[in-house]
């Protein structure tokens, strides 16, 4: 008697917790590497050209319908992460309840860094389909299907406007899939660079806050000076006590967010000349602070960044810690910044914040202290660097606006702890 064929098992869909999961881990993986491989590239290439051309199958129109939601609640960078995290298959397979809750977590989670990182790669056809999708958004209304529709742990899909794309100047390992300034401005010319660093060109976002995924919140605020580029990154936040059994199970999937460090804790840690760069006053309703504002943020288990440093710059010592850091001068003038370097490489940029990436050992010494200098020496992402022979770190970045700076550090887990002893106490 002839056996039967096996079949082949069905395969498992995916809940919106365990899609949340799969972005996540893709969006750590870019902020690591800041570039796609063929699958994933091949992934969003093909979700950005679905966006824009009709539906020839019913399990087309699901991915379409999804990517459309996401679009609405967090821009094209969800977009992406999505299309490379999950891919058409895994979104088609999941019940139209998980669908609509993964597009509002992500609509809920767009601030966080974990989203809205500037580092992630552009695709090529990125500048075709932001013009389209901006300039005559697409509405449709999703049809029912012969399956069961569960009910959407959000009600409502969180309205959003739609992020920019951002472009990026990378030197060294340059990807294919990544869209440049320099193919703007001059599509034959070479890759620019200087003395190994890194420029990034962020297109100017509307003002961003930090939300704890895994925590309830109970009082959430944010302080601004009208005068200062306040960090947009982050947002202050008190916890609501939780059972033994609670905090044990979200230990691993929450982050802690500290701000606004002391003035006494600035000078215990900072011995360099980022002393005297740093903002220190928040003005409120009620009266005035004389804090540092410094964010220090520990990201949840499993990242590549155990701790994060983020530190508002005056304007008036942006240049200088620029030409320490970076070898670098900045300038605006009449809405467009202007880098230049000591080989005479000159970049402009029009209505736009760049990022500088890639300090050596000797710069970080001199701007941040000796201890900040051994802390970044002891990251995941630093150590791995030396394993691949990078002279320059990546982990003392600087983002320059037209109202200051952003200098963010990515440290080792313990003395980043240690730091953050001193800061806010």
């Amino acid at each position: 008697m002839a056996q039967s064929a096996k079949r082949r098992r069905p395969r498992k869909s995916l809940t919106c917790a365990e899609a949340w999961k799969k972005v996540e881990s893709t969006a750590y993986s870019l902020g690591i590497s800041w570039h796609l491989g063929p699958k994933e590239s091949k992934q969003v290439s093909e979700a950005f050209f679905l966006l824009n051309k009709p539906s020839k199958s019913t399990n087309q129109h699901k991915y379409r319908l999804f990517l459309h939601k996401v679009h609405r609640s967090c821009g094209l960078q969800g977009v992406r992460l999505c299309a490379a995290a999950l891919g058409q298959n895994n979104v088609r397979d999941m019940s139209n309840g998980h669908r609509d809750a993964l597009a509002c977590k992500l609509g809920e989670k767009k601030y966080r860094p974990l989203i809205n990182n500037p580092s992630f790669p552009s695709i090529v056809g990125d500048t075709q389909v932001t013009g389209l999708l901006e300039g005559q958004p697409t509405e449709e209304k999703e049809n029912n299907y012969n399956e069961d529709h569960q009910p959407s742990p959000c009600s409502t899909l969180s309205e959003a406007t739609t992020t920019p794309i951002r472009f990026s100047i990378n030197n060294g390992d340059s990807n294919s899939s990544n869209a440049s300034i320099r193919d703007l401005v001059n599509p034959d010319a070479g890759s620019l660079h200087d003395n190994g660093n890194h420029i990034q060109d962020d297109k100017e976002t509307s003002t961003n806050c930090l939300h704890r995924g895994s925590l309830e919140v109970e009082e959430e605020y944010t302080t601004s000076a009208p005068s200062c580029h306040v960090n947009p990154y982050f947002t202050t936040h008190t916890r609501i006590p939780q059972d033994d059994w609670q905090i044990s199970t979200d230990l691993a999937n929450t982050q802690e967010i500290f701000e606004h460090a002391s003035l006494e804790g600035i000078a215990a840690v900072f011995k360099g000349l980022i002393c005297g760069a740093i903002r220190t006053s928040f003005p409120t309703s009620v009266k005035t602070y004389s804090k540092a504002s410094v964010t220090t943020v520990f990201p949840p288990w499993g990242g590549p960044v155990d701790c994060l440093l983020s530190l508002d710059i005056c304007e008036s010592m942006v240049q200088a810690l620029a030409m320490t850091l970076f070898n670098a001068t900045v300038k605006w003038a009449e809405n467009s910044l202007h880098i230049g370097f000591e080989s005479g490489t000159t970049l402009t940029i029009p209505n736009s914040e760049v990022t500088l990436k890639g300090v050596g050992d000797e710069a970080i010494a001199v701007v941040f202290g000796s201890e900040i200098q051994q802390a970044i020496k002891e990251s995941r992402i630093r150590l791995r660097e030396l394993e691949e022979g990078k002279l320059m770190t990546e982990c003392v970045s600087m983002i320059v606006t037209e109202k200051g700076a952003i200098v963010n550090l990515s440290l080792g887990l313990v003395r980043g702890l240690e730091i953050q002893k001193k800061l806010y106490t």
